[in-house]
């Protein structure tokens, strides 16, 4: 629309500039009737189009600006400065490839009608056409840039506005469905529904990583269920890559019994296992069918929950950043200034009172930007499909030791299998909050962070040895939101004085059995 709205205005000031130059070399009475055309011309060529006219309009407008042009005996610059048009309307319209070739039939069609009319095309009319077409052709690359420009932000709102319409169906879909949008929630109700229906006293959904490896997402009938965990083999390796059920002798953890594992597939993409086991009868032909026919419903429904919990992690870590941006580039800058005059008011005053509160305010304005250049690194620091929570704890540990003066004592026991996405975010953010308060508040010269993992058991421990969790005047609101964020992943949460003075958060993820002691925390095996 802009584009024919600018072509639109080219044309009247072309037309002006032709009668203005007619009229300064006395040449009106002599081409007076090829202005006119030209003027008859730009009218209809404004004119509203049908959209199937609009890309061939500037080749229409070439032949016969060119053949009107052509019919003037003698040629001079007035009428040929309308040749601009074209070439310039086909780059706004269609690109650069329109206007090299609007300004091939303004070539032709002025060269066959020149010889129409039996005129002579001498060397200078030759020079004046090939002037004006080159220019013409100048103005068809900008305006082609100006066509490429708009097609993008044309495609950058087609992309926002189909976004929008996704994302509004998306928010009515989640107010309509029973469970959401929650993949533990989804597998949970399948798990909930496959063992009051088939009398399944163990069951497991995994998910598969990227690399491979099977990650449980939840189960029932043990406290710490792993079956089936990291590397397929046996009958999970046979169902992950078949796609068929398969059944075994015994239970998921090898006692008596029978279990029947089935592949978790979305077309050609394998998503996981979901497994089920019971003590008394092998599962029929019959109940592997209705099985496999109940998993197979709910794979779009958990591959939906996992997509969903990947743009819920994106768009909260765009926020985070965009956060840190914001503090780094206002509130952090402007105190930077404001520190900068502080400096200067206390070097030119006199008075030694004025300039030791200078100083005491001076000192003051530091500690501020300290703290605002340590939160925008918690802000920054996330935990990613390539970056664990070991490495993301074990950087941003030793960045803010460093910052903050602190001696860090770091130990980190991980395991090769990850933790979900959601549970390393949420434990890195409460490793930041709990290190931020001993920082902050404890006054600590020591940090102890241990970090033990063995999916989907974790310990997570920060201690310090400051003044002590009762004795300090704690951030309230940051332990509610650290508790908040254990609810959520359905960790305990332990917040207790060290012995020897300070304060241990400790922070468990299916704890260990009661005859071992925190302390003491070994990853349990394999075989345990």
């Amino acid at each position: 629309m802009w584009g024919r709205q600018v072509v639109i205005l080219v044309r009247v000031i072309v037309l002006a500039l032709c009668v203005a130059i007619s009229f300064s070399a006395g040449l009106t009475s002599r081409i007076a009737v090829s202005l006119m055309a030209l003027c008859g011309l730009a009218l209809v060529m404004s004119l509203p189009l049908p959209p199937r006219w609009i890309r061939i309009s500037p080749l229409i407008e070439a032949a016969l600006a060119a053949a009107v042009i052509a019919s003037v005996p003698t040629l001079s610059d007035a009428p040929l400065l309308y040749l601009v048009v074209p070439a310039l309307a086909a780059g706004l319209i269609s690109g650069f490839v329109a206007t090299l070739i609007a300004s091939a039939v303004t070539a032709i069609s002025f060269v066959v009608v020149r010889a129409l009319t039996g005129a002579t095309l001498t060397a200078n009319d030759r020079t004046m056409l090939i002037q004006w077409i080159g220019l013409g052709i100048l103005l068809g690359l900008v305006g082609s840039w100006g066509h490429a420009a708009a097609e993008r932000a044309k495609s950058t709102n087609s992309s926002y506005a189909q976004a929008n319409r996704l994302l509004t169906q998306l928010r009515d879909l989640a107010r309509t469905l029973p469970i959401g949008f929650d993949e533990v929630a989804i597998a949970g109700s399948l798990l909930d529904g496959l063992q009051r229906e088939f009398g399944a006293t163990q069951a497991i959904v995994s998910t598969m990583t990227d690399g491979g490896r099977l990650t449980p997402l939840i189960s029932a009938g043990a406290d710490r269920a792993m079956w089936g965990a990291g590397t397929p083999e046996g009958g999970w390796a046979q169902a992950v890559e078949s796609g068929e059920a398969v059944t075994s002798s015994t239970q998921l953890d090898d006692s008596p019994g029978h279990s029947l594992i089935v592949a978790l597939r979305l077309g050609d993409r394998r998503l996981g296992v979901c497994a089920i086991s019971r003590p008394n009868s092998a599962f029929t032909a019959e109940e592997i069918g209705a099985v496999t026919e109940r998993v197979a419903d709910a794979c779009l429904q958990l591959d939906t929950g996992r997509l969903f919990s990947e743009v819920r992690a994106l768009a909260t870590v765009e926020e985070r950043r965009r956060l840190a941006r914001e503090i780094h580039d206002g509130i952090a800058q402007e105190l930077a200034g404001m520190s900068f005059v502080v400096d200067d008011l206390s070097y030119r005053t006199t008075d030694l009172e004025t300039r030791s509160e200078l100083i005491t305010l001076r000192h003051q304005l530091t500690q501020m930007i300290s703290e605002l250049r340590l939160s925008i690194f918690d802000l920054r620091t996330q935990v990613e499909p390539t970056i664990g929570l070991g490495t993301a704890l074990g950087d941003h540990v030793r960045q803010v030791g460093a910052m903050a003066g602190l001696t860090v004592h770091l130990e980190l026991n991980e395991d090769v299998r990850r933790l979900g996405i959601e549970t390393e975010t949420e434990l890195l953010h409460i490793a930041q909050e709990a290190i931020a308060n001993a920082r902050r508040h404890a006054h600590a010269r020591n940090l102890w962070v241990t970090l033990r993992t063995d999916p989907p058991q974790v310990l997570l421990r920060i201690a310090d040895d400051g003044i002590g969790i009762t004795d300090q005047t704690s951030d309230r609101f940051g332990l509610i939101i650290m508790a908040e964020r254990a609810e959520r992943i359905g960790a305990q949460m332990i917040i207790s004085d060290r012995e020897g003075g300070g304060t241990t958060v400790e922070v468990s993820v299916s704890s260990p059995t009661p005859d071992v002691e925190r302390d003491s925390f070994e990853p349990l095996g394999r075989g345990n």
